[in-house]
């Protein structure tokens, strides 16, 4: 499913062409996990969530900010709120 999404965005070109999605899907699930999962108290801050993912995606990040709150909501809030990929604004 995050690695669906991500190549969604590539190619939408919010992620470089080359960026190899199976990769960073699994890079962004081991790193939530490693960080995140051993918890046994209340779930993560966002802001803690938001860190990590735009560390993994910062190489092939086209985009700033609003990039990292879209995998953010699509990888680690996923529900009936997360929205598919949008077509690019227009330039």
């Amino acid at each position: 499913m995050i690695a669906s999404y991500l190549g969604a965005e590539r190619d939408l070109g919010r992620i470089a062409a080359g960026a190899d999605v199976g990769t960073l899907a699994a890079t962004l699930i081991r790193t939530g996990h490693l960080l995140f999962a051993d918890r046994t108290g209340a779930p993560p801050e966002p802001v803690a969530v938001r860190k990590m993912v735009a560390a993994v995606i910062a190489g092939v990040e086209r985009r700033a900010a609003s990039k990292t709150d879209r995998i953010v909501s699509s990888c680690c809030y996923a529900g009936p709120h997360v929205q598919a990929p949008r077509s690019r604004p227009p330039q």
